[in-house]
């Protein structure tokens, strides 16, 4: 059964590019952009679900299809053009875009912006309710004092880090801590549990923060290459990394884990990684300065 499974999921992976280990070409400003679709290329059990016929003509998601119709057996670095425009228009052209948030972008133009046919959503919010938005569903339990518990549903869990930070795993049980805030004019007592996480769980670290303008938590967060466990098992598929000191410039790459290994993606570069590489990584960054440090981690429910 293991080597039929083992067989299956390379099969897919050959049909959605996955066996060609192929880069992107960057067109000014669009690494991040790069970073994400090396990561989504992963999403063996949602890619082959997409077809342009469900989605707006020239949308988003059309021309993410064509990205992986592109990396299919692709020898060279590919550059899907239409793609990468689009995809830097969304973001905010006037600083460091955020690999994170594009990721949450194009996930939300997959699952309902671009839809033809709309679904149903939360209710009070705009987050659909199909089949592929609720593989990335986080269900947050939100209990303030003297009011009724409320589950608010997330596509990601976006974590705050502070200095002194040192493991994910710290800052994930950290957010999940009972807090005061202030609510309708009085101090109450906040504190978020778990209700639900199904097929895929991301995890974006919020390293900026305002001190007299945008600046950067640049501490090294050392993870589990294993995975983790938040409720359920759930094993790393990716970590999208962040090179630089400042909040409004740097360079994104991926590393990304494959049926033979961990690959590193550097726009056009593609290279596989080496054990002792990985191990550096995971103690929280390339570099002893904090320059090269994770952002973004996807993981897969075991």
């Amino acid at each position: 059964m293991i080597k039929l499974a083992l067989l299956l999921s390379m099969t897919v992976g050959s049909i959605y590019g996955m066996d060609s280990m192929v880069g992107i070409t960057n067109i000014g400003d669009t690494c991040f952009i790069s970073s994400v679709l090396q990561c989504m290329r992963s999403f063996t059990d949602i890619n082959p679900q997409l077809r342009k016929g469900m989605f707006e003509e020239n949308s988003l998601s059309c021309e993410y299809i064509d990205f992986l119709t592109s990396v299919k057996g692709a020898k060279e670095p590919v550059k899907p053009e239409m793609l990468l425009v689009k995809g830097r228009s969304l973001m905010d052209s006037t600083g460091q875009q955020d690999a994170g948030e594009f990721l949450l972008q194009l996930l939300d133009h997959l699952t309902d912006k671009d839809c033809k046919v709309k679904g149903d959503y939360f209710p009070g919010t705009t987050k659909p309710m199909n089949p592929i938005s609720m593989m990335f569903h986080v269900g947050l339990e939100r209990q303030l004092t003297g009011a009724m518990p409320e589950i608010e549903p997330y596509s990601s869990l976006d974590l705050p880090i502070k200095e002194g930070d040192g493991r994910l795993a710290c800052v994930i049980d950290r957010f999940f801590q009972p807090e005061e805030v202030s609510h309708e004019g009085k101090t109450v007592t906040k504190q978020y549990k778990i209700d639900s996480i199904d097929e895929y769980l991301i995890i974006n670290l919020k390293r900026t923060y305002w001190d007299g303008g945008p600046k950067k938590h640049t501490m090294r967060i050392s993870f589990d290459l294993n995975g983790l466990k938040v409720k359920e098992s759930f094993s790393l598929m990716a970590v999208i990394m962040h090179k630089g000191n400042g909040a409004e410039a740097g360079h994104y790459t991926a590393y990304v884990k494959r049926c033979d290994g961990w690959y590193y993606y550097d726009d056009a570069e593609v290279r596989q990684v080496s054990n002792e590489e990985m191990a550096n990584i995971a103690v929280g960054g390339g570099d002893l300065t904090g320059t090269f440090i994770p952002a973004t981690f996807i993981y897969k429910k075991d």
